[in-house]
């Protein structure tokens, strides 16, 4: 079985675990394990053993005792492990090194490929070789496999047409082979919908593949729209009859449905007068967790917002601006700063602490005259002085806003007809 976790996949999760080293609630559950299948020593955690996976593969990087330290074969080693290891900053690097900032981020770099490399070879030996699945793998193994490979991806918001991207060519063999025209039609205003990419991907390309091979000298529709809180794609055709019993006699498609349910997705058949049976499926849509800003440096709020992928991030400049915005929507949590041209930050949190309606939105005040004791008192959660770090920034966000979570809802019985 081929793997459906992508290289850039997988080394996006070795940067997320190395940057959480010494978090070990955070590594007990973090995919790289699963996918790694570590297995703990007894008496040992599963974030302990990662974390172990992760100390042994940057030692295993160490130049040999037979080149001198001063060699240039030691610095992306150096770099990972002062980094990484003994937890030092990037400027505590420079400064230990010897490096300019510019150095330490190429080095960086050079050595999480490096890191990345030994490690997706390591991925790639627990997957059964190909022979070994032709003669001894079921196909329930293969599907218990690649739907606990769901499981553990990392789940997160997707535009839905970064998933159509490159689709039409993927089909183009296929449709040529079958004379079949695809028409995919996809409004500008869809929200983004919520898992792992290249899973859902595959469930696309399955859906197209099983319902092409079905039809020939035809075209084939597939219309994505939004329905409350799911992304509705509809498969339909000029012979709507070929696509009846897909759902029933595919095992591919029955492997989407499998799929498709880890993320809270369905699949099924829907029938209407104009256009007949259907393929249907639905991915739920993102709930993004909104987080307010309020903060008149308009530059600032664009760094929030790159900073802050994942979440909703809202922008107001004034006292003003802020309380129309809250008188229309909650927040998941606000950013403040106290220093504004009209009003000030100090009596906007008064007033939120004071309003039943939104005493209990978290606040983190971000200023350089934060005053933390007096933030503290009157209720703000945490107190961040500017200029704030990226890292220093996302991780006080996520540990009182969590991303894990943000796309799970309830999805009501599949229809009978659309």
């Amino acid at each position: 079985m081929r793997p459906l976790i992508t290289r850039d996949e997988f080394a996006q999760l070795v940067k997320e675990a190395l940057n959480n080293l010494y978090d070990p609630v955070y590594l007990q559950t973090h995919a790289l394990g699963d996918i790694l299948r570590v297995e703990p020593a007894p008496g040992e955690t599963a974030g302990e053993t990662v974390r172990a996976v992760l100390r042994d593969a940057i030692q295993s990087l160490k130049p040999p005792p037979s080149i001198p330290v001063t060699r240039p074969e030691w610095m992306a080693y150096r770099v990972l492990s002062l980094h990484h290891l003994r937890s030092l900053t990037a400027d505590q690097v420079c400064e230990e090194l010897n490096i300019s900032v510019a150095s330490f981020y190429r080095r960086q770099r050079e050595a999480l490929a490096a890191l990345t490399s030994l490690l997706w070879d390591r991925y790639q030996q627990t997957l059964p070789p190909a022979q070994a699945e032709e003669e001894g793998t079921t196909d329930d193994q293969a599907r218990a496999n690649t739907v606990n490979l769901a499981e553990v991806l990392p789940r997160k918001s997707i535009r839905v047409y970064d998933l159509l991207v490159g689709i039409e060519q993927t089909m183009l063999p296929l449709a040529q082979q079958r004379n079949v025209r695809l028409q995919i039609h996809a409004p500008q205003a869809l929200p983004p919908v919520y898992g792992a990419p290249s899973i859902l991907r595959q469930v696309i390309l399955c859906a197209l593949a099983e319902a092409m091979s079905q039809l020939r000298e035809d075209t084939l529709k597939l219309a994505i729209s939004h329905q409350g809180q799911e992304v509705l794609w509809t498969l339909s055709s000029r012979t709507p009859q070929a696509l009846t019993q897909i759902l029933e006699t595919s095992s591919a498609i029955s492997l989407c449905r499998d799929l498709l349910h880890v993320y809270g997705g369905r699949i099924w058949i829907a029938t209407s007068p104009e256009r007949g049976s259907m393929l249907c499926f639905a991915i739920p849509v993102a709930h993004l967790p909104t987080v307010l800003v309020i903060d008149d440096d308009q530059r600032a709020v664009e760094l929030y917002r790159r900073y802050l992928r994942g979440y909703d991030v809202l922008g107001v400049r004034t006292a003003r601006e802020a309380a129309e915005t809250l008188a229309q929507l909650k927040p998941d949590l606000i950013l403040l700063d106290v220093i504004l041209p009209q009003g000030d930050g100090w009596t906007i949190l008064q007033n939120l602490k004071a309003n039943a309606d939104t005493r209990d939105i978290p606040v983190i005040v971000c200023s350089i005259m934060g005053q933390p004791d007096l933030a503290l008192a009157w209720g703000a959660i945490e107190v961040l002085p500017k200029p704030i770090s990226p890292e220093k920034l996302l991780e006080t966000v996520h540990r009182w806003l969590p991303l894990e979570d943000s796309g799970e809802s309830a999805h009501p019985v599949a229809p009978a007809n659309v």
